[in-house]
């Protein structure tokens, strides 16, 4: 009997035969065993933090290449022998190398980027710069040598000549700007060396030709004159290769569950045919009394009733199997996956989070069996289903979900997100990258590595960063945080308002409560109250004063809810006292005529006539802008380019006076005219009084020309359209917050002074305050040139503080310079008194006079150098000061005092030799101190100053606290208010939460330098990163969610927080850096299946704390999660349910394995990589778009096993381009520009340029993609209409000018992305890029074409590779006007076997020659294969295009609808510029006609033309969903289209940028997951409207489904769209539907046809 129960256990086992499909992506890059040195040393380049030591890259080579190492290293490379265990080795000998150079934590993030591959790019990227330099070695060691000068010297050469550096001392090369510079021991001498010498060695560091080399350099760079700056560029050893590629990690593996509604499998491969009710046979197993494997009801029915005693023994059993499961905890996952109803998916999430939950509440499993639960839960998902939906879900558990959800704590914590230190990093975003989230980990590590280097107390150093998190975090920012001005102060008579809404009768039938706010409203609110005042500054002679003007008056005349007021800008760039230009009587007039005639008709008219006045000043000025005007003459080139930054119009006095006659009727002006000229009538002193009173105020408030201030945001800008909607947007919501929390009522007096005492204001605006990214010097220490100068302090002897504010004050040699320091020390002394310590030093920004100048009888006369001598005196003086012995008093007060006079005294005299004659009188007698200072030591610390500042020699800086302030027009100084804003935006940004953490952390030791150093540190923190941060830990600590420990009872855990769905991995190490990452997302989500993959990664490989909260989905109505998911990555995982002597295949850590899956599921296979990576199908034995069991086998070859490789062909640069002409409001994308990206090749290259890949830019952000790959990338404007029209002008993110490009460098897995800048060259601001009418710009289009793809070799169109062809490119441009190009996609095999047969079908009944072009991204490596056997017998051409779905357009989640996307939403982009028109075939079609009759069509200016759907079926017309409902009255007559075959007219498509009008249409449809049911053809027909179709010919397609027999033969395409009356499968459909006498050749005879040709080339190969 027992043998009886394991025969029907075995029969029960045996239908879960194992299915095992493993799969990786590799490189093609050459992988060498030197890869890990380069690997390691880019590291250690990049956490370099302190600048004061000798990098530990430098460090790093010289443990290279010490005597031991070296040899060791040697002879790995040498006698390399490909073994895997030997690269271990190496790798283990170099960490140990590395183990003394870097802080602890530093350690095993280098581990994980190299098992992880980070610097792989790195290493392909000098691979890639090397070849392209092209340098010719005819040394005998090709494996090292020297680069001088451009010339190569060999190793024997440079160690055997002492002299060799002689002949290069005359070329002083500078290094590119990605080569890192060797840095030699600081305390070296450098000092003395006047020139600097660039060696670059080419090598691998160990090698011990590589290391002679290096220590002849550093011996040669200490003892000879010249300084060597050495650069290092790698070349691996041919004897070190490993293989040709390398495999790669970092990427997610989805099987997803196909739905086989219609067979879509190839049935040619199948051993054995199935019908339908086979597959149904297939369905999935009783679970419901399935335990650990076993299903107990298969095993009771397969015994006849009348066994009792083996039905007891297996019930018996199935209690043992209980018992086993109760103990273990596991509840073991179906080897199926029921389809479950709607009703039984609804809880699924909670009984997810519930069972894990409660798995970890139990005392025999730690957190960490948990986390692997959830991980094989999230992998496996369909599996579980099942078991997990018959759980119960109790009111505790969904109450906690609930609470998140509905107590805002979800809107201020975002979910499917890690946030690492507060870094928020979005799980759910197609750019999810991993590593991306190893470089902001190393971000963190090295910015807290810096801040522990400060030694600070721990309560002191937990204060900064929480400040660093809180300065940082931008997730809930209004424009109530946005820093506002207080414009009322001083606008008395000034500032001149329109309108008033509480008091005018225009709006008295508004409403008069600001509850009104609280109304639902898509517009702006109606309310009699002053809610905005919008305050604009006008030059009313400019042309944005003029447009500024005249647009309030036209929003105030449409009632706009603004209270709208204005005040004039009334300074002139010439002198008051200077002469008013005249030409022939004709006096040109200026600002301050126009303030002196306002001001008059407003005193003697009324405001009223004095606003009619300044609208018709306005009305000229705009009026001569016009045609005939200045603004023609821009276009025709009559003025200069530069001077369409800033126009100005020349009106005349006369001019003036006459529309002041028309407004007044005053026609009396001569006397108002001689009083503008001379400015000495008694009578007009007060509107000169005026004049002068709004100059004081606008200079008091510091507001600019043409600017405006709303509700006391100020906005130095004209652009009132736009920028004014989003402010009152906000401020709209922001008043409605205000009215809903009680703080605005009906009782506020003044809505504007209540705005501003409610939020940040200030009593004069600085552009620093609107610094989103302010600029922080470094350490005090690292400033060389304020060593030996003194500080300057207001001592005051308060005994608990010690420490001071710190200032360096940088000034010219001139009066603005002097003032600055005068001011300086006003405001010192103004606020001596109130607690704050500060002090100051006065830095002198030199610029000498000549030496010495050659006199009229050719000698040499002495000239006194006036600027040194002023320093010497100043620096004197201000030492003396310091050191009590200029004064008798000992009070630092008297002593600014004295400073205060001096610098006022210097302030007021104008010539510079008068200051030194008066510095020389008044210290004469009083200076004790003799200061002995060079001209030469002046000038070496004023260029070290200018250097570290970036500053010119006529600059002012300001330095306080580590921040830094430039201000760099000679004609400014540093006023009083602003050293007091700076000081207050820097307490308020900084120095507050600081006051209080040391009054918390009571640091004693606190000193003036290490208060600096922590605002340098905050203010240095990710300056430049991308990056959002959100204080999440005191979020959580609001809602009493952050972890506590574990309390035991009755061995039970209980955790004291308030989320039972939260687990705490706490990592093993201590010394962490205290880094901690929050994960919070719902399991049941692609989110999930990530952050699974990246908890142990980061928690057990990087040893961070982790923390979890699971947040899922309330009510789920559709299956979540029907795919299982692999990520591959160094954190292998462990399957909870199988043994742990799993099968191996190989190097687990590079391949996603997928283990014991079940047979009954056709899955296909989606990689989820970097958004950078293009990756394309390499090798696999089966169809992977359609993963299928029968009953003989599951894999490849009669095995269980399925296995396919992937190929990173390329690494995307993606971009955003903006052209920022001045004609422009604002800068706007360019759509349309052309963009190329060819190879970069340094001077000596012999190699030509390459156009690699092309594309244009898209309104939609002005985005492009570019296929390139590791190395240093040209990015240019196209030649022709794009470099015509446009210029680039500026490269931003450091990249270099190359001739018209900029250089863009590619060497990482991530941060490939480009801002680009253009703007329109002079004369072509009018004209549009997208309109071709232009014939001056089209008459070379045809040269322009052939000059951009005379060399296009692009791996968006490659024939059988993607490597260049330069001769086959031109070629194929030349001859690609005389063929008909024809664009298809397929995935799976069996739409390949289609494709094939369409592909031949063409070729058979075109008369012209036909060049295919096929979207690569699925097509299998098998169908490339034969593709290329057709290709050469049939003589058709055949191109493979690609493209990466950008992260900002909706995306889809289904393959077939991604694969709908690609057919419409990038046609503009997908092909080369020079193809002109294509025509999509769908891969099911089989052609019947000449093409060339639907190339030649007219689309009558149509972008495209797609064919009607037949209406002659009757019995499928009740399918026909647009005929009715919401189609039939969208459409309104027009007709629906098929998307099987259309014609599209890529010219008219480009010009009137079709394809950013669809993206746009889609993207507001997709968020709607109902709509777009079929995307590739419910797109264009919805789109129609707006993007016309040209209907073509009925007979151009003809489809059973739809279309009557009768008109058959009339079709000159047959498609084979699928019916949903009998759901035929596709292959019987075809074979049935393409036979009889219709056709020369049935589809079967087409099909065989095929495949004896492929057979018989694979046979004789």
């Amino acid at each position: 009997e027992f043998v009886n129960i394991i025969v029907l256990l075995l029969l029960n086992l045996s239908v879960y035969a194992c299915r095992d499909i493993i799969i990786d992506v590799k490189s093609n890059w050459n992988n060498y065993i030197s890869s890990l040195i380069i690997e390691i040393g880019e590291y250690l380049n990049e956490i370099q933090t302190n600048s004061l030591e000798k990098s530990y890259y430098s460090q790093y080579i010289d443990q290279l290449c010490s005597d031991g190492n070296s040899e060791i290293i040697s002879n790995y490379l040498v006698n390399f022998v490909n073994d895997s265990s030997v690269e271990n080795e190496l790798q283990i000998h170099l960490l140990n190398i590395t183990e003394s150079l870097i802080p602890k934590p530093f350690h095993s993030l280098m581990e994980l980027s190299l098992d992880l591959g980070v610097y792989l790019p790195t290493v392909q990227f000098y691979e890639s710069i090397r070849d392209s330099e092209n340098y010719i070695t005819n040394c005998s060691n090709s494996d090292s040598y020297l680069v001088i000068s451009n010339s190569v010297v060999c190793y024997e050469d440079f160690i055997l000549n002492e002299y060799v550096l002689n002949d290069h001392v005359e070329s002083f090369d500078l290094p590119n700007e990605w080569d890192i510079v060797y840095s030699y021991e600081k305390n070296q001498n450098d000092n003395d060396k006047s020139k600097e010498l660039t060696v670059i060695l080419y090598g691998i560091p160990g090698n011990k030709y590589f290391c002679s080399i290096h220590k002849k350099i550093l011996s040669l760079n200490a003892n000879n004159a010249i300084k060597i700056k050495y650069v290092i560029r790698y070349k691996n050893p041919s004897t070190a290769l490993v293989s040709s590629n390398r495999n790669l990690q970092g990427f997610g593996v989805l099987l997803d569950i196909k739905n086989m509604e219609y067979k879509t499998f190839d049935t040619n491969t199948e051993t054995k045919k199935e019908n339908e009710e086979d597959f149904k046979e297939k369905k999935s197993f009783d679970i419901d009394n399935e335990i650990l494997g076993f299903n107990i009801n298969k095993l009771k029915q397969s015994v006849e009733s009348s066994n009792s005693d083996i039905l007891t023994k297996i019930e018996l059993f199935n209690e043992k199997l209980i018992d086993i499961e109760k103990k273990s905890s596991i509840k073991k996952k179906s080897k199926s996956s029921d389809i479950l109803k709607v009703w039984q998916m609804k809880d699924l999430g909670l009984q997810t989070v519930k069972y894990i939950n409660e798995f970890s509440s139990q005392t025999d499993y730690s957190v960490e069996d948990s986390i692997n639960l959830l991980i094989d839960i999230v992998y496996n998902f369909p599996i579980y289903a099942s078991k997990l939906s018959s759980l119960d879900i109790s009111a505790y558990h969904s109450d906690f979900i609930s609470t998140w959800y509905n107590n805002g704590l979800a809107n201020r914590i975002q979910s499917n997100c890690i946030y690492v230190n507060g870094v928020k990093i979005d799980l759910a975003s197609a750019s999810f990258n991993v590593y991306e989230i190893i470089k902001i980990i190393q971000l963190e590590m090295i910015s807290l590595n810096k801040l522990n280097s400060l030694n600070l107390s721990p309560e002191l150093n937990a204060g900064v960063q929480r400040l660093i998190t809180q300065i940082y975090d931008k997730s809930d920012k209004t424009s109530g945080d946005s820093n506002r001005i207080d414009v009322s102060k001083g606008a008395k008579y000034v500032v001149h308002f329109i309108n008033n809404l509480e008091r005018d009768s225009n709006y008295k039938r508004w409403p008069k409560t600001v509850k009104q706010l609280m109304y639902p409203s898509w517009s702006m609110q109606t309310v009699a109250k002053n809610l905005y005042t919008l305050l604009v500054v006008i030059d009313p002679l400019s042309k944005d004063g003029a447009l500024l003007f005249n647009e309030i008056y036209q929003m105030y005349s449409q009632m706009y809810p603004i209270r709208f007021g204005f005040t004039l800008w009334c300074k002139d760039k010439k002198s008051s006292d200077e002469d008013y230009e005249s030409n022939n009587g004709r006096y040109v007039a200026r600002s301050t005529d126009v303030c002196v005639i306002f001001h008059l008709i407003k005193e003697s008219k009324g405001i009223k006539f004095a606003n009619e006045f300044l609208l018709v000043v306005s009305e000229q000025v705009l009026s001569q802008l016009s045609e005939g005007g200045i603004y023609s003459k821009q276009l025709s080139g009559e003025i200069d380019e530069s001077t369409t930054l800033d126009l100005e119009v020349s009106m005349s006095i006369d001019e003036l006076l006459q529309i002041y006659s028309s407004v007044t009727n005053d026609k009396e002006t001569d006397t108002i005219k001689q009083s503008i000229l001379l400015q000495n009538n008694p009578y007009y002193l007060p509107h000169y009084q005026y004049v002068k009173n709004v100059t004081e105020y606008l200079d008091s408030r510091g507001l600019g020309s043409n600017s405006y201030s709303f509700n006391g945001i100020y906005m130095p800008t004209s652009d009132i359209s736009g920028t004014l909607m989003n402010l009152l947007g906000k401020e709209q919501y922001l008043l409605t917050q205000l009215v809903m929390s009680g703080l605005l009522t009906d009782k506020t007096t003044s809505i504007f002074t209540f705005l501003l005492e409610q939020f940040n204001s200030y009593t004069r605006y600085h552009p620093m305050i609107d610094e989103s990214q302010p600029t922080y010097l470094s350490d005090l220490k690292t400033l060389n040139f304020v060593e030996n100068e003194p500080f300057i302090s207001n001592d005051i002897n308060i005994i608990e503080q010690s420490y001071y504010n710190t200032t360096l004050l940088v000034i010219p040699i001139n009066k603005f310079g002097f003032l600055s320091v005068k001011n300086y020390f006003e405001w010192l002394l103004d606020n001596f008194d109130n607690g704050d310590r500060h002090r100051v030093k006065i830095l002198f920004n030199y610029l000498p006079l000549s030496e010495l100048t050659v006199n009229e009888f050719g000698t040499f006369e002495n000239q006194i150098d006036i600027p040194y001598e002023i320093i010497v005196l100043l620096k004197t003086f201000i030492r003396s000061i310091t050191e009590n012995s200029f004064t008798s008093s000992n009070s630092n007060f008297e002593n600014i005092k004295v400073l205060y006079q001096v610098f006022d005294a210097l302030s007021n005299i104008s010539e510079l030799s008068d200051s030194l004659t008066y510095l020389k009188e008044f210290l004469s007698s009083k200076l004790s101190l003799n200061l002995i200072l060079s001209r030469d030591d002046v000038k070496k610390m004023t260029m070290e100053l200018q250097q570290c500042l970036n500053i010119d020699e006529t600059d002012i800086a300001v330095i306080y606290n580590a921040r830094k302030l430039i201000i760099s027009k000679s004609d400014i100084h540093l006023r009083v208010q602003d050293i007091g804003l700076l000081a207050v935006l820097e307490y308020q940004r900084i120095g507050n939460q600081i006051e209080k953490s040391i009054q918390q952390s009571l640091d004693f030791e606190m000193t003036s330098d290490k208060l600096w150093s922590i605002y340098s540190y905050i203010g240095n923190y990710q300056q430049n990163s991308k990056y959002s941060r959100v204080d999440i830990e005191t979020i959580l600590d609001e809602f009493h969610l952050l972890p506590r420990p574990y309390k035991i009872e009755s061995g039970i855990k209980i955790d004291e927080m308030h989320y039972p769905f939260m687990f705490n991995l706490e990592s093993i190490s201590s010394s962490n850096l205290d880094i901690k990452a929050y994960f919070v997302f719902d399991p049941l989500s692609l989110s999930g299946q990530r952050a699974a993959s990246l908890i142990n990664l980061i928690n057990k490989h990087l040893l961070i704390d982790v923390v979890i909260y699971l947040t899922p989905q309330l009510d789920i109505s559709v299956f979540p999660l029907q795919n299982f998911y692999r990520f591959v990555s160094p954190s292998i995982y462990q399957p909870v349910y199988l043994p742990s002597d799993v099968p191996s295949f190989g190097n687990d850590r590079y391949i996603a394995k997928f283990i014991d899956l079940p047979r009954q599921h056709t899955l296909t296979v989606r990689i989820d990589s970097p958004e950078s990576w293009n990756i394309q199908s390499i090798n696999a034995k089966q169809d992977i778009d359609n993963l299928r069991c029968d009953q003989d086998q599951c894999g490849d070859k009669l095995t269980e096993l399925t296995s396919a490789s992937y190929i990173l062909k390329s690494l995307l640069v993606t971009g955003q381009c903006y052209d920022y002409s001045p004609h422009l409001s604002y800068p706007s994308p360019p759509n349309g520009l052309q963009l190329t990206l060819s190879t970069y090749l340094p001077k000596n290259s012999s190699f030509e340029i390459i156009n690699y890949s092309d594309t244009l830019v898209m309104q939609n952000f002005g985005y492009f993609q570019l296929q390139g790959g590791p190395g240093v990338w040209n990015l240019q404007l196209a030649h022709g209409r794009a470099n015509t029209l446009f210029k680039i002008i500026s490269n931003e993110d450091s990249y270099k000018s190359i001739k018209d490009g900029i250089a863009v460098t590619v060497k990482t897995f991530h941060d490939n992305i480009i801002k680009l800048k253009v703007r329109k060259r002079a004369g072509y601001e009018s004209v549009n890029l997208l309109d071709e009418s232009n014939a001056n710009l089209n008459e070379d289009s045809n040269n322009y074409l052939d000059s951009i793809w005379n060399q296009f070799s692009s791996i968006f169109a490659s024939t059988g590779s993607s490597k260049s062809n330069k001769s086959s490119s031109l070629t194929s441009f030349q001859s690609d006007n005389d063929k008909i190009h024809v664009f298809s996609l397929a995935t799976g095999h069996m739409y390949e076997r289609l494709l094939r047969i369409m592909m031949l079908s063409v070729y058979r009944k075109t008369s012209m020659p036909v060049k295919f072009w096929l979207f690569e991204n699925y097509l299998s490596p098998t169908f490339k294969e034969t593709a290329a056997i057709m290709s050469k017998i049939y003589g058709f051409e055949i191109a493979y295009v690609t493209y990466k779905w950008p992260e900002w357009l909706t995306q889809q989640t289904e393959k077939q609808r991604i694969i709908w996307g690609y057919k419409i939403l990038f046609l503009d982009v997908l092909f080369p510029l020079h193809i002109k028109k294509i025509i999509y075939v769908d891969s099911d079609q089989v052609i019947r006609s000449d093409l060339k009759e639907l190339w030649e069509l007219d689309l009558n200016g149509a972008p495209y033309g797609y064919v009607p759907f037949c209406t002659s079926r009757q019995e499928t017309l009740g399918f026909q969903f647009w005929s009715s409902g919401y189609w039939k009255d969208h459409l309104r007559g027009k007709k629906y289209h098929i998307s099987a075959l259309y014609v599209v007219d890529l010219q008219v498509f480009r010009r009137f940028a079709i394809g950013d009008k669809l993206r746009s249409i889609y993207d507001g449809l997709a968020r709607d997951p109902n709509s777009l049911a079929n995307l590739d053809q419910d797109l264009p027909n919805y789109a129609q409207h707006q993007v016309p179709i040209f209907s073509l010919p009925q007979e151009w397609l003809w489809c059973e489904t739809w279309c009557s027999d009768e008109s058959k033969p009339k079709a000159k395409t047959i498609d084979l769209c699928n019916n949903p009356l009998h759901k035929e499968p596709k292959l019987e459909m075809a074979k049935r539907i393409i036979s009889g006498p219709l056709f020369n050749q049935s589809w079967i005879e087409l099909d065989n046809e095929i495949n004896d040709i492929i057979n018989s080339v694979n046979n004789s190969m």
